[in-house]
Order: C-alpha cells, then structure tokens, then sequence
C-alpha cells in the first residue's frame, strides 16, 4: 500500500512539473525576437539625416559645413535661434533628408553651445618662511661657534 501511494505521488509530481518543463527548454531572452513595435528602422531608411559640424561658409540657400557634403537649404528651413545668420566657424548641427537627386536636403539648422574650455585651476604658491635650517635668504649658512 505505501508503494502504491509513493507511486501515485511521483506520478503526480512528474505530471506538474511536466508544463514547467517545457518551458525551462525555451529559448534565453537574448535569442528571443524582439516585438515589432519596438524595432524602429535606422535614421537613412526614411532619409532623415543629422550632420554637425563647423560653418565653412554660408550663401543663400547653400551651406557648407567643414566636413561632409554639400547642403541645401530650401524656403522654411529653419535656422535657431531665430534670426540668425550663419557665419564661419559657428558649430551647427543639421537636421534634414537626402532628396532623390542625393543632395542633403536642410530641414532644421541648431547653432550649438561653443564647447567648454577647461581653465587650469590657479594655486598660490605655499607663503615663503625662508630657507629651511635657518640660514639667512640669499647668505651664507650661520657658522657654528
């Protein structure tokens, strides 16, 4: 009889543990596709582009930036702060598309903060209390008597 019950007993436990199982064997969630929700496409598959860089020059409707190409501004691209005109030199970042003739298209120019110049921190000299042993400065040593 008490066989019987620790049968029925191991039975009972393999037949629970049975589901949990099954799911032990699924796969890690690295290896676990992520949902399509979450998956947003890459910047240059709907053409939307960042550039930033350094004003080489500036004409109407064309901007140049030190690096990269050559971009083109179109009516209502808009240029912050607001009145601004570009110059050389000024740190911009570019927001905008590649047209279907390739030209970067401008949408949006920010000019940003200029970078911060780290300044060395003045430390005053320790006070001078004259040379050590207490030799006169600039003399010869005290002699010994």
């Amino acid at each position: 009889m008490n066989k019987r019950i620790l049968i029925v007993g191991i039975a009972a436990v393999v037949a629970s543990l049975g589901p949990a199982a099954a799911k032990a064997q699924s796969l890690p969630p690295y290896a676990q596709p992520a949902p399509a929700s979450a998956q947003q496409p890459p910047p240059y598959a709907s053409g939307q582009a960042q550039l930033t860089g350094r004003v080489a020059w500036f004409q109407p409707f064309h901007l140049q930036l030190n690096k990269g190409p050559h971009i083109y501004l179109h009516q209502g691209t808009v240029i912050n702060p607001t009145g601004l005109t570009l110059e050389p030199g000024m740190p911009v970042q570019v927001y905008g598309h590649i047209s279907p003739d390739g030209n970067f298209q401008a949408d949006e120019i920010d000019l940003l903060p200029p970078p911060r110049i780290r300044r060395a921190r003045y430390v005053p000299f320790p006070p001078d209390n004259g040379p050590p042993n207490g030799a006169p400065p600039n003399g010869p040593p005290p002699q010994q008597q």
